[in-house]
């Protein structure tokens, strides 16, 4: 880890470190401020077995940012970049199939680059490991449906695809025409969908993406409390084995929301579904637990945060019905003396 460096020591790191750095194969840089771009880059080329990167909160003066300089790393396969300069993602534009996993957060309001520029860059380093990258994770600065669509033109197969946009109007408003383009171009091969903490996935979207996405095996989801989720059609995900749900309860409609669309989910059966995790006002009754039993035949681990109305007969109900239930999570749930309460390993 090099966290809170400086050109100074970069110059002296450098001096010290003549040879090939064998021994590291990841390394961290974060909280650094530097003006000497070429000088970062080429400490970054002595680490040549890395196979994983993550750069985090890494500026440059705005005057030295530009260098043709590359990272020359023959091992890497990982990349996670956070709220760096949005120049320093030219660094990686030569690397050609090599990375399995691209995770990248841009600066918001960051004037270096316009923000165009910056997905451009983003967008070559996809198509240039087209052939090789597993992974991909785009974080919360306004990649938008039109640029998934122009994601969707490369020759990509990824296995997990996770997104957060920076403005929830994506998903309330806009076409769906770019994320129903991408969603087919993975469908294949995708297994992980993620949406993250700052976004949600309304009704059309994930129709989108249960009728196109059919190997989904996690589905990790916010839903949108706007929507009425009248319509939900999940039953095309034969090989689901992991979902987690979530409701952010920006309105009073968000723990009605929840139940609406619980209410829908249980309609289908999953007899692969081993994993269920559900945060948000969800209220507890005996139907939905019956519910619970009759969907998820299989269910290994269920956890419910914030649920309301939790009983403990709720619980003897589940370990009573479902034969494969090992482990039961309540947090922060009207239940008992509304403490987190575990209960794990139930059978042998």
């Amino acid at each position: 880890v090099l966290d809170n460096i400086d050109d100074e020591f970069l110059v002296k790191f450098n001096r010290r470190h003549k040879s090939d750095l064998a021994s590291v194969n990841q390394l961290i840089v974060s909280d650094t401020k530097i003006n000497q771009v070429n000088v970062l880059i080429s400490t970054l080329n002595k680490f040549q077995y890395i196979y994983e990167l993550r750069l985090e909160g890494v500026y440059m003066n705005e005057l030295n940012s530009k260098t043709q300089m590359k990272v020359n790393l023959p091992n890497l396969q990982v990349v996670k970049f956070f709220y760096c300069t949005n120049e320093l993602l030219s660094m990686f534009t030569n690397l050609v199939n090599q990375l399995k996993v691209f995770k990248v957060c841009l600066i918001q309001h960051n004037d270096l680059l316009p923000r165009g520029d910056s997905h451009d860059t983003v967008l070559t380093i996809i198509r240039n490991n087209s052939q090789s990258l597993d992974k991909l994770n785009l974080f919360e600065i306004n990649f938008d449906d039109t640029f998934l669509e122009k994601i969707s033109t490369q020759s990509l197969s990824l296995r997990s695809f996770s997104m957060s946009f920076c403005y929830q109007t994506t998903y309330y408003f806009s076409s769906t025409i770019g994320f129903k383009k991408f969603i087919r171009s993975q469908a294949l091969t995708l297994e992980k969908f993620k949406i993250r903490t700052f976004d949600h996935i309304n009704q059309t979207h994930l129709n989108i993406l249960t009728n196109l996405a059919v190997n989904l095996k996690h589905l990790n989801i916010i839903i949108c409390p706007h929507c009425e989720w009248n319509e939900l059609i999940l039953n095309k995900l034969k090989k689901l084995e992991k979902l987690k749900i979530e409701s952010k309860n920006f309105c009073s409609r968000g723990g009605a929301t929840l139940n609406k669309f619980m209410e829908k989910f249980m309609s289908n059966r999953f007899l692969t579904v081993k994993y269920l995790s559900i945060t948000g006002e969800f209220y507890i009754n005996d139907e939905i637990i019956s519910q619970i039993i009759t969907s998820l035949p299989n269910l290994k681990i269920l956890k419910l945060q914030y649920a309301l109305n939790v009983q403990s007969k709720h619980v003897s109900m589940l370990r009573d019905k479902l034969k494969s239930l090992k482990k039961i999570e309540l947090n922060f749930c009207e239940f008992l003396d509304n403490r987190k309460t575990i209960f794990c390993d139930m059978k042998n």
